[in-house]
């Protein structure tokens, strides 16, 4: 897992105060002042909190209720009236962006959203410098990532609550950049050394807290107090941070002169205990049920028959919607699955990191996948379960859809698993299949059913990726038992 610390809200260049903390200890971050948007502060509503007013006051009128803001990240709930199915989502575009994608940001991945705060009376009285902090004061982990410019419609289509985010809603401003993005929060935060949260994958801190506070005590905010483990043997591991000198011993920890520039700074979560003992101080979370190889786990098994259905890796969206029942209804977003090619252990055919699992109603009914079904022709089907009142998001009963891939005595197995995985980070590799390095051979399982962290090491998960990006992301080869005939012709059932 990456995390990202991602600066937001009103800075000394953007809105030029602080962000208020209140006697209470409750805190709000101002979004920042942006001409283009449609967003007005006189909108804004976040509790009993009169935004636009405290705005007002705090600049002395340069600001006032009818100046637009950019609300981004957009995690506050309650702050606007929502479109229903709203969720909470990050845009981000230009060199930034860029950065993210450089990074190898994508799902399952967490942004730490922190600003520049002060203390602050109701009556808008703030005390001095003195006390200044950079505080995080919200999350996102990533449940899937879309191109604005290329995959609207798509995207729209599959969250439809997004279409008032300043990304979308005030694209004119962003019609030029290529790489407009938007980042949509998973349905649950998942974090290492606990099993569920109960928290879901995007929201804001109410309170502030110390384990919530980067800034050192007594000293100007730009000084961090972070754990050891940002650097791993004498190695800054944090983006934009490379140099050692900016880190300096600060009794248990690490003290960090953070970067004044900049918007997301990355890293890369180590192996062991202190990543996620430090991320459930931060979230108030106790407790720990950590397996051996990390909260995340990796799913593997042995491709029996591979024609392109399951996996179905086309058309920018790999998914497991058909045979593999024990998987689909376990795994979360964040795992790992991994098929090993058939009769040539340890050969890698497909990996793919889980970033949502939908129903089978979800799934029939998301425009992403209606070319899958059996009558669309266009990529190899697995969508081939029919919602008997598709009107019902409850339904438990299907209809078996006519297809040359399973036939009606399947049906039961396929649906016993109810939920169907799909990744948009994935390597497919078909009949172009990979040898697995050395070090990560223990991973290949040697029977028909799948493993899950059998034999596993600490640093599987963190050598596996490594590896992995090595490769292009996404289609590399054909299917191996795919013969290039119709896809829709009858053909001999193949087993799972």
């Amino acid at each position: 897992m990456k995390l990202i610390l991602s600066r937001k809200g009103f800075d000394s260049a953007n809105g030029q105060k602080p962000s208020p903390i209140f006697p209470d200890g409750t805190m709000f971050s101002l979004p920042i002042p942006s001409q283009q948007d449609p967003v007005k502060l006189k909108d804004l509503r976040h509790d009993a909190f009169d935004v636009a007013a405290h705005v007002s006051e705090l600049t002395r009128g340069r600001l006032g209720a009818e100046n637009c803001v950019h609300l981004d990240p957009d995690i506050y709930s309650t702050i606007l009236p929502r479109r229903p199915g709203w969720v909470p989502a990050l845009g981000q575009s230009g060199a930034a962006q860029s950065h993210l994608a450089a990074q190898g940001v994508g799902p399952g991945d967490l942004f730490l959203f922190y600003g520049w705060f002060r203390d602050t009376e109701l009556t808008d009285k703030q005390s001095g410098s003195r006390g200044d902090r950079h505080v995080i004061f919200g999350w996102l982990q990533i449940g899937s990532v879309w191109n604005i410019n290329t995959d609207r419609d798509r995207l729209l289509a599959a969250h439809p609550g997004v279409a008032d985010h300043p990304h979308l809603a005030a694209l004119p401003k962003y019609q030029d950049k290529r790489n407009n993005f938007l980042y949509v929060a998973a349905t649950e935060l998942r974090i290492p050394g606990v099993a569920e949260t109960g928290l879901p994958g995007g929201g804001a801190f109410a309170q502030i807290s110390a384990a919530r506070t980067l800034t050192a005590a007594s000293l100007s905010r730009r000084y961090w107090q972070l754990p050891r483990w940002f650097v791993s043997e004498g190695r800054p591991s944090l983006s934009y941070h490379g140099n050692p000198s900016l880190w300096t011993d600060h009794g248990d920890s690490l003290l960090l002169k953070s970067a004044a520039i900049g918007q997301e700074f990355v890293t890369e979560l180590p192996e062991g205990p202190e990543p996620g003992s430090w991320l459930r101080s931060i979230f108030g979370i106790s407790g720990s049920t950590q397996t051996s190889m990390s909260d995340t786990r990796i799913y593997r098994y042995i491709v029996r028959t591979d024609r392109g259905t399951a996996p179905n890796p086309f058309d920018g969206y790999c998914t497991l919607a058909i045979c593999k029942p024990k998987i689909r209804k376990t795994a979360r977003v964040g795992d790992w699955v991994v098929g090993f090619r058939s009769r040539r252990r340890g050969e890698v055919l497909y990996a793919m990191q889980v970033a949502e699992s939908l129903s089978f109603v979800e799934y029939w009914n998301d425009p992403r996948f209606r070319n899958r079904r059996p009558d669309r022709r266009k990529v190899p089907t697995d969508n081939i379960y029919r919602p008997a009142s598709s009107s019902d998001p409850d339904a438990e009963t299907y209809d078996w859809v006519p297809n040359s891939v399973h036939s009606a005595t399947q049906a039961r197995r396929d649906l016993s698993g109810k939920r169907v995985v799909v990744a948009t980070k994935f390597w497919y590799f078909g009949d172009q299949s990979q040898p697995i390095p050395p070090e990560l051979l223990h991973l290949a399982p040697v029977t028909q059913g799948h493993v899950v962290n059998l034999h596993g090491q600490p640093d599987d998960l963190t050598r596996l990726t490594n590896w992995l990006a090595s490769y292009p992301q996404g289609v590399q080869g054909e299917p191996v038992d795919w013969s290039g005939a119709p896809l829709t012709g009858p053909r001999r059932e193949a087993p799972c």
